[in-house]
């Protein structure tokens, strides 16, 4: 085999990988509920990513960890932030100052009887 095969090997190799990285990452993406839907202890969705949107009622920093309140009309859920950083810790006290809603992206689980997002990404 020669060079200009190897080359064109790789070349085709290449474009294969970021083809498939683009399928994927438009299959994965969480699809966004209302805070009512997930308000509702919707078991179809429990342990599954989603998206919700909301502004952030409450804010509490306890060892590392975030609970907050995401709220959207007259419905709130809790959710909980493991080891946040700064940006995030950023995000989230000037959305709850101003009232901005935010993304949340996380995990749909029920804690003690309760619906709760365990939160990963906020945009």
């Amino acid at each position: 085999m020669n060079l200009s095969t190897l080359k064109l090997i790789t070349l085709i190799i290449s474009i294969l990988g970021v083809i498939i990285l683009i399928i994927s990452s438009v299959l994965y993406t969480p699809k966004n509920y209302s805070v009512s839907e997930l308000y509702l202890e919707n078991k179809v969705l429990l342990e599954k990513t989603i998206t919700t949107s909301g502004t952030v009622s409450s804010v509490s920093y306890v060892n590392g960890n975030v609970f907050l309140s995401i709220c959207s009309f007259s419905r709130c859920l809790p959710a909980a932030l493991f080891n946040y950083s700064e940006y995030q810790k950023s995000l989230l006290d000037a959305s709850k100052s101003s009232s901005t809603e935010m993304t949340f992206f996380g995990k749909y689980t029920i804690y003690n009887n309760s619906p709760e997002l365990i939160v990963y990404k906020i945009e």
